[in-house]
């Protein structure tokens, strides 16, 4: 495929790049957020419809979909008083 602009696949790399670099930094901060505490497993089954919806949040944010749902329980806690 030609660019006009000349620029074609030097301007394809760099926006993968930079979009690359981006990723790179977003799972570098979910990473120190995981890290900061000693943590345990907890699974638990959903309805796919709550997942769906924990995985579109957490894609608008940019954050993980744990990060989303630590939240949500960090929340409910501090309403009922834990």
């Amino acid at each position: 495929m030609s660019d006009d602009t000349g620029l074609g696949s030097a301007a394809e790399k760099a926006e993968s790049k930079s979009t690359g670099h981006l990723d790179d930094l977003l799972e570098e901060a979910r990473t120190e957020e995981e890290e900061e505490e000693s943590t345990k497993r907890f699974n638990v089954e959903i309805p796919e419809e709550l997942h769906r919806h924990i995985k579109a949040q957490a894609g608008r944010e940019g954050r993980s979909m744990k990060a989303v749902f630590l939240d949500a329980i960090e929340m409910y806690l501090s309403r009922s008083g834990a």
